[in-house]
């Protein structure tokens, strides 16, 4: 058998495996209590907006969903949080009884993972004598990354989100900025957090990407407001996202867990301040801290990109930013990291094609992987006082995940005298 065709059947016999790890996670979604983590917060803001309710009223769930048979008996009644743009992606899915549309979900979220990983390896353009070897490491990447399968076990909408910013990447490298803008500006109507890639474009002065993202985000929120209500979004506005900015979002008083899970930087002092009252406000000194902390990781990349403004668009700084982004988020549960396959992807490319030779940033990722992935599960607010400050510290793995990622994305970057290597577009 000659050495082509051997790596094509080794290349089959893992991505069956990796299918099958995923079609598991499938399973175990549609057929145990995991589908009624998330989900029945997306199916219920369908619901409360079909019957024209407001959507981020606790008590609009409580008296229409308690006493009846649209959510099952199993299902936790966690209010809803997005923007009211994704409620309306979900009112199909309102179509049909909830576990179809449970089923119908999950099935939409490994469709949006192929589809958002094709997107990315189509960027990400491999050398055709490395696509081989690549393909065998995304399918291993893809089929334990421990972020997808908190999506797919839980429901989550992140794995959406991550198809778009596929397709926002790949048509940034196209310059096809009208198709990128609308990817853009759908990501941020479903989570907040992308806008922080307005950053990037601010520094690198693009100004035709913003002028465009603007319009067409200004338009999606248009009729946003005129099909889900006034009232909806500016509660969204002026109390959801405020309190979710802060890292406390008070609804959850229902299940800490949400809190517990937490992995930013914000919830190292929560987790450590108090003991059961969720509800506590950080002192303005420890708000201070945090700030702080934020504005240096942003100061440092504002600093290194700025002196590269002549540089067209690069997919490292593209990953800088999305690391930073996360780092500096109040709120940081580990299924928000699906987004995370793209850096680590990136420097996978960067290792076969040699733009990286160096030792220790291939240890230094393998790392990061690790932390990333570990699962230690520790009820912090029933840990002895004692050790419950250097305990938090010490197994909020995910966080110096990130830091050793961010660590990774400035060295190369510092250090980069290849620029041709990690351009992502033309001008």
């Amino acid at each position: 058998m000659d050495k082509d065709k051997l790596n094509i059947w080794v290349l089959l016999l893992i991505i069956a495996v990796s299918i099958k790890f995923l079609i598991n996670d499938f399973f175990a979604f549609i057929t145990s209590e995991t589908k009624y983590i998330d989900f029945p917060s997306y199916y219920g803001a369908a619901i409360l907006l079909k019957k024209g309710l407001n959507i981020y009223l606790v008590d609009n769930y409580v008296s229409l969903f308690s006493n009846s048979n649209i959510l099952p008996p199993e299902a936790n009644i966690y209010p809803f949080v997005y923007p009211p743009f994704f409620t309306l992606l979900l009112i199909p899915l309102s179509i049909f009884n909830y576990n179809h549309a449970a089923i119908i979900w999950n099935f939409l979220n490994l469709l949006f993972l192929l589809t958002g990983l094709v997107f990315l390896y189509k960027s990400i353009e491999i050398e055709r004598k490395y696509r081989t070897i690549f393909l065998v490491c995304l399918t291993l990447l893809v089929s334990i990354f421990q972020p997808i399968v908190a999506c797919l076990w839980k429901g989550q909408v992140d794995i959406l989100v991550f198809m778009l910013f596929s397709v926002f990447l790949y048509y940034l490298k196209k310059n096809r900025f009208y198709i990128s803008s609308f990817a853009f500006a759908c990501m941020a109507l479903i989570k907040v957090y992308p806008l922080g890639f307005l950053i990037y474009f601010l520094v690198k002065r693009k100004w035709k990407i913003l002028i465009t993202f603007i319009s067409i985000l200004i338009v999606l929120l248009s009729i946003t407001i005129a099909l889900t209500g006034y009232n909806n979004n500016l509660l969204y506005l002026t109390k959801i996202l405020p309190e979710f900015s802060s890292g406390s979002y008070t609804n959850f008083k229902f299940n800490p867990f949400p809190l517990l899970e937490n992995h930013s930087i914000t919830s190292i002092f929560y987790k450590n301040l108090y003991s059961n009252n969720i509800k506590y406000v950080l002192p303005s000194k420890v708000k201070n801290i945090i700030t702080i902390i934020n504005l240096l990781f942003w100061i440092s990349v504002i600093i290194i990109l700025n002196k590269r403004k002549d540089i067209a668009f690069a997919e490292n700084e593209m990953s800088l930013i999305l690391i930073t982004i996360l780092i500096t988020l109040p709120i940081l549960w580990s299924h928000f990291m699906v987004i995370l396959i793209f850096p680590y992807l990136l420097l996978i490319k960067y290792f076969l094609n040699t733009a990286i030779d160096k030792p220790f940033i291939i240890l230094l990722t393998l790392l990061s992987f690790l932390l990333l992935n570990a699962t230690i599960p520790v009820n912090y607010y029933r840990l002895n006082s004692e050790f419950k400050a250097i305990i938090s510290i010490a197994l909020n793995f995910r966080l110096y995940s990130l830091f050793i990622l961010y660590f990774i994305y400035y060295y190369i970057i510092k250090t980069n005298r290849r620029p041709q290597d990690f351009k992502l577009g033309d001008e």
